[in-house]
């Protein structure tokens, strides 16, 4: 981000999909795919670093993760979950709040 406001003349950013894919591991029931540890680790991280870079000048207006909920990828399928819902594809397409979710609801975002 600083090497954008450096050599880019200073723009208005906003970061539109920001997140990582985790593995669509089927052989996990709904609940064990709640448990999403490592995208928490990479928000957090992330974040910690956008918020250090407006700190220092950087002109960052908005941030979106990717996705809001699971979907199809073009390169890789149904195969990797981006969202902050599980989708159940087996069960009617029904929605479970991962834990990052519920990090992202926290006003401490520990």
């Amino acid at each position: 981000m600083l090497y954008v406001k450096k050599n880019c003349e200073d723009p208005t950013i906003y970061v539109t999909e920001n997140g990582m894919a985790d593995a669509n591991n089927k052989s996990l029931p709904p609940e064990g795919a709640l448990i999403d540890r490592l995208s928490i680790s990479y928000f957090r991280q992330h974040l910690s670093n956008l918020s250090k870079a407006i700190e220092e000048g950087v002109n960052v207006k908005g941030y979106f993760v990717r996705s809001f909920l699971d979907d199809f990828e073009w390169a890789e399928g149904y195969t990797t979950r981006y969202g902050l819902p599980f989708v159940d594809y087996g069960n009617g397409l029904k929605r479970y709040l991962k834990q990052s979710a519920y990090w992202f609801k926290s006003p401490t975002k520990g």
